[in-house]
């Protein structure tokens, strides 16, 4: 039986995504940039006893996903500047931070509540924009420096979150919408 590796996300605009293309050539050391059709805002990775979900899962996953989204209007999103993750003195990824994120914490935490009934885990971080993921570090006074000197003032009304599969290749992971959960009208 094939396990899915499964997520959940809001898209980001094409614009944003041209603004933020703009951005990399800012930025120099090793890192593998994320493609610019893959850019959003991650809300949450799915597991099932630790493992990935069940193809036989996703219907369950889909109606609950739709009852949370029709019970809530679309959530405005700040993005803003380039951060570090998961800090300054140990960097992996660096992203842009959300201004406004208590819309998308209750967002979260109801994928949570509702996806626990299917005894499936949602792993849920802080919300973000991911860009680049490091392989090494030269100089790292520089990085920050120039880290620091990075924002976008970038404001976008989701309308939708969707469910995304991700899959694995040597060339990097593609993602497969497999659907999309509109908010009410407000």
């Amino acid at each position: 039986m094939e396990n899915l590796r499964l997520f959940i996300a809001v898209e980001t605009p094409e614009d944003l995504k041209k603004i933020i293309e703009e951005k990399k050539h800012l930025l120099s050391g090793k890192m593998k940039f994320v493609e610019k059709a893959n850019l959003h805002i991650t809300l949450a990775f799915l597991k099932k006893d630790n493992q990935g979900i069940l193809v036989e899962d996703v219907e369950k996953i889909k109606k609950q996903l739709s009852k949370i989204s029709e019970n809530l209007e679309p959530i405005e999103i700040e993005i803003s500047r380039l951060k570090p993750i998961p800090a300054e003195t140990f960097i992996r990824v660096l992203a842009f931070d959300i201004k406004n994120k208590e819309k998308i914490i209750q967002l979260q935490s109801a994928i949570k509540t509702k996806l626990t009934k299917l005894k499936i885990t949602s792993l849920i971080n802080p919300a973000h924009l991911t860009l680049s993921r490091l392989t090494s570090i030269e100089n790292k006074e520089n990085l920050l420096k120039t880290i620091n000197s990075i924002s976008i003032n970038y404001t976008f009304k989701a309308e939708h979150f969707s469910l995304f599969q991700s899959i694995l290749s040597r060339s990097g992971p593609e993602y497969k919408k497999l659907c999309d959960f509109n908010f009410k009208k407000s």
